[in-house]
Order: structure tokens, then sequence, then C-alpha cells
């Protein structure tokens, strides 16, 4: 009955949608008053878990219980406490997927995994390779009618990751702008025309700005993402911080001897722990790291790392009117050589509440 919980680790969050979505539909078979529930660890108290794995339903012969997001859990937690409880006794009316963006079982609990079958019971989704990706938005486009060139595909690879799930995203929506202009081919042109009718600033592409060293584009980037979005702050300073936490890396791989390309290939963008990694992929990224790397020197990286990590503290602190200034202010020491000026960070200090 142990085998009755599975573990799907990995980024492909698209196949493993997928997988999901087909082990439901084989439980529907078999129990049609099939009841579903989605558990939240960061989002719920401490005994619900016991509570939602143990306790049978009223109106369902079988429950599906899907773990969401177990890559934030850590290994001495209760939720991992809870699944070992549950294994060593399990009940056969449930079955439960543990999904988690983490692609290794080492982050997961020994006491978890010494009760489970890891060849049977954990399932892994890694990114697409180049031709998978390939592959995969050629089949897209042909079932949906359309014709894609090789331009095309391209094109759309630079605007994609590598998970199915931002790849169906992202042609689900450019399916529906070109259907809707009468096209039957999709070129490069086509996407082009799409990207820039659907533009919208991001942290990504901020710091492409922040990568020229431009600071007046750089500058109405900020303004674009804070104008659609007032609590991206956070967000802008994590993929900032990342960004440079790469580029050191980067340096530091050129530095040892490596090319550029090589250095590039083998530097990791952490997610979202410390234990799950992705490759520098999209063209654009490539060609932003690699600006990057021509106008920012080691000690400018470093200071850059430094203003960032007190950025995230103060911005954390400040009223909300003040924010998009003091991040003006961040932005500006960055690409200044990523030094402090006759600025300091204590102008904000008596707006922090």
């Amino acid at each position: 009955m142990a085998e009755l919980i599975k573990f799907l680790l990995g980024p492909e969050e698209g196949l493993k949608r997928e997988f999901l979505e087909k082990e439901k539909q084989e439980l529907l078979k078999t129990y049609p008053d099939l009841e579903i529930h989605n558990y939240y660890p960061a989002d719920t108290e401490e005994d619900d878990l016991i509570r939602v794995l143990y306790d049978s339903s009223l109106f369902a012969t079988h429950r599906l219980i899907i773990i969401r997001h177990y890559e934030d859990v850590s290994k001495d937690s209760k939720t991992n406490s809870d699944l070992v409880e549950f294994l060593k006794s399990p009940t056969d009316d449930v079955t439960i997927f543990v999904l988690s963006l983490t692609a290794s079982t080492f982050t997961m609990s020994q006491k978890v995994l010494s009760l489970i079958d890891t060849k049977k019971q954990v399932v892994m989704f890694y990114e697409l390779y180049e031709n998978q990706k390939r592959d995969w938005i050629i089949k897209y486009f042909k079932e949906n009618e359309l014709y894609i060139t090789n331009d095309g595909v391209e094109e759309l690879l630079e605007m994609v990751d590598n998970n199915t799930e931002d790849m169906r995203h992202s042609t689900e929506n450019l399916t529906i702008y070109l259907k809707a202009k009468g096209y039957t081919k999709v070129t490069s042109n086509e996407i082009s025309s799409f990207l820039q009718h659907t533009k919208q600033e991001d942290s990504n592409t901020l710091f492409e700005y922040v990568a020229t060293k431009n600071l007046a584009s750089t500058l109405a980037c900020l303004q674009s993402i804070l104008l659609e979005n007032k609590q991206a702050s956070v967000p802008i300073v994590s993929t900032l911080l990342m960004r440079f936490r790469q580029l050191e890396s980067l340096k530091e791989e050129i530095a040892s001897g490596e090319s550029f390309d090589t250095a590039l290939s083998n530097v990791k963008i952490i997610k979202t722990n410390d234990f799950m990694f992705s490759s520098l992929n999209r063209k654009k990224d490539k060609d932003a790291m690699r600006m990057a790397n021509r106008n920012y020197n080691s000690e400018e990286i470093k200071n850059t790392i430094k203003l960032l990590l007190d950025a995230d503290n103060v911005l954390k602190a400040l009223q909300t009117d003040l924010i998009a200034s003091a991040l003006e202010y961040y932005m500006t020491l960055i690409i200044k050589k990523g030094k402090k000026t006759t600025l300091n960070t204590g102008l904000f200090n008596s707006a922090i509440i």
C-alpha cells in the first residue's frame, strides 16, 4: 500500500502536469467519486497533513492528495514526519503525489527515502534538450494546423524556457494571435510582430539593460515594471542578485582559463533552492551575460552583489511610496561602477516602518 505514494521531482512542470493528469484520469475510472485535495505545506497548519492523510471521506471511496512545493520542505519538518508516520502505517483509500521542482532525492528526508522504493516511486522530470524543445514546438503548431519555419522555431526558442509548461503558455498565446490575424505559416517575422504586440518588461529584461550600463533605458524599464506591478521590487532584486552571482561565477571560470563559451555553459542559475540548478539556454540570456561580462569587472560585480543584498533588506522595510525612488537609487549605483556615491541608504532610514 505504501506504493500508493509517488514523488514527482524535477523542473519540467509541463510533462509533470500531463503525467499527473493521466494518473488522475486512471483513478477516476476506478473511483468515479474520487475526492481531490491539494496540500501546500507553507500555507497550512502543521497538523493539517496528518489529518488529511488519515481522515476518510464520508462521500468518496478514494482520495487523491497532491502535496505541492515539496522543494520548500526541510528534512526535519512536520510534513516529513507526517509522511513517515503514514508510510509506516498507510491506508488503502488514498493515493498521494508529492511534487517538487528539485531534480534530486538528495534534499529529501532519509527517513522518507528508507520507506519507499525509489525506482518505482520516484519519477524524474528533467528539462528538455534543445532538440526536444524543437520537436515539441513543431508538433504543437502542427496539431493546431499551423506550419512553423526553421527561423520561426529559432525565434521562438529564444523567448521560451526549457519547461513545457512555459512553452505551452507562450505558444498558446502566439497561436491565438496568429489565428486571429489569419496566418497559417509562422516565420520569425510573425513571432517578432507578436512580441512587439505583447511586449512586457520584467526582471530579466531589466538585467539586459543593466548589462549594457545604459542608465536611461534601465530606469525606463524599471518604471514600466513598477507601473505594471507595484509589488515587483522583491523579484527585481532577487533576479538581479541571481544574475550577478551568476556573472561572478562566469568571471571565475574565465579566470581559471576557460573560454567564454565553455565558461558560460558551466554557469548555473540557482532557481528555488540551493540544490536545484538550470543552465543558461536562451540566446537572449547568453547575450545579456556576454554584455555584462564585457561591461563589469570583478570588483564591480562584488560591489553590486553587496548593494543588492543591502537593497533587499532596505526595500522589505521601506514605505511603499518610496520603493520606486529607492530602486532608482540602487540601479544608479550599480551602473555607476557599483559604488556608493554621496547618496547613502541612510536617506531611507527615516521612512522605514
